[in-house]
């Protein structure tokens, strides 16, 4: 399992960015821009964000439609997918994936995350962002 280890966090005090971490490389926006739209939604710093928040600012950012359903939104229910098989099931794309209280980038089959991620963490939810 391939990683990158990423720190974009521009105000080196928001221990809890890996949200906004991770939106910024899969959508290869600038890190400020996630920040405020996150801000705008609710979010305060040194505080995670929901899955909900995260969805939001997923459509806000991607499709510059807060009401747009987004369409991409998928849970694996019925098989437990750790990340390491998700990345060998996923070996492309660009993905934002939950796992539990926290949130990475998996891209081409390499994680972005802040931290090492554990391999065998369950995914919970993933959004396909290409």
């Amino acid at each position: 399992m391939e990683y990158v280890k990423q720190l974009a966090d521009i105000t080196e005090t928001d221990r809890n960015n890996c949200a906004l971490n991770a939106m910024s490389i899969v959508l290869n926006k600038p890190y400020y821009e996630v920040y405020q739209t996150f801000k705008d939604f609710g979010r305060r710093g040194g505080k995670g964000a929901s899955v909900r928040m995260i969805t939001t600012a997923l459509n806000v950012l991607k499709y510059n439609h807060k009401e747009e359903a987004i369409n991409n939104f998928q849970m694996p229910t019925k098989v437990k997918l750790s990340l390491a098989k998700f990345a060998k099931m996923y070996p492309t794309g660009k993905y934002y994936v939950i796992k539990s209280r926290h949130a990475l980038a998996l891209i081409d089959g390499v994680w972005y995350d802040n931290q090492v991620p554990n391999p065998r963490a369950y995914v919970k939810y993933f959004f396909k962002v290409d």
